[in-house]
């Protein structure tokens, strides 16, 4: 896990991210024409660089952000919209690693769970917009599902226990609205 004061922001492309020997939060940009044409293979290239080692599995930990591109005049939250929430479905199915490379307290695990899991999103007369998970039960089988497909990742690099709990910990802390 980074802390927010040796966290850097770096821009590089996978081959440059691979090279890096530093933490760094990783700003993870998905464009809407990756998303209307259905196809997570780039993305899913991009996201490989971080499981291709020990080292960027660990150095990469809870240093992850993701960004969709190219909806700023779509008037619908993100959540709202059925080909982003398809793109994360399929995505996930391929690479179930999330929760333990999203950074916290940003609100990027929430954000994810929320595209994952059916939502209400909520308005307030200000503007404001929230999102309410319409089944517990849902959200909790989906957390279960990412963590028991991420371990094989955790076998392969021997991830301890206690930094696989810490991160699920966290990541439920999230959720929960405890975190940061």
């Amino acid at each position: 896990m980074t802390d927010d004061k040796d966290a850097r922001i770096r821009y590089v492309d996978a081959d440059g991210m691979a090279s890096q020997d530093e933490p760094a939060i990783i700003i993870f940009d998905i464009a809407r024409e990756e998303i209307l044409a259905g196809d997570t293979s780039g993305a899913l290239e991009r996201l490989q660089v971080l499981t291709e080692t020990a080292e960027s599995v660990r150095r990469y930990r809870e240093c992850l952000v993701f960004q969709v591109s190219g909806y700023d005049d779509d008037p619908r939250v993100i959540v709202e919209i059925p080909e982003i929430r398809s793109f994360f479905e399929k995505l996930a199915q391929d690479w179930p690693h999330w929760l333990w490379f999203l950074r916290r307290s940003i609100g990027a695990v929430p954000l994810l769970m929320s595209l994952l899991c059916r939502v209400e999103v909520l308005r307030d007369l200000d503007g404001g917009v929230a999102t309410e998970f319409l089944d517990m039960g849902e959200l909790k089988s989906c957390l279960i599902d990412l963590f028991a497909r991420a371990n094989t990742l955790f076998e392969t690099f021997q991830i301890s226990p206690g930094e696989i709990i810490s991160s699920a910990q966290s990541a439920a802390d999230e959720l929960s609205g405890q975190g940061g």
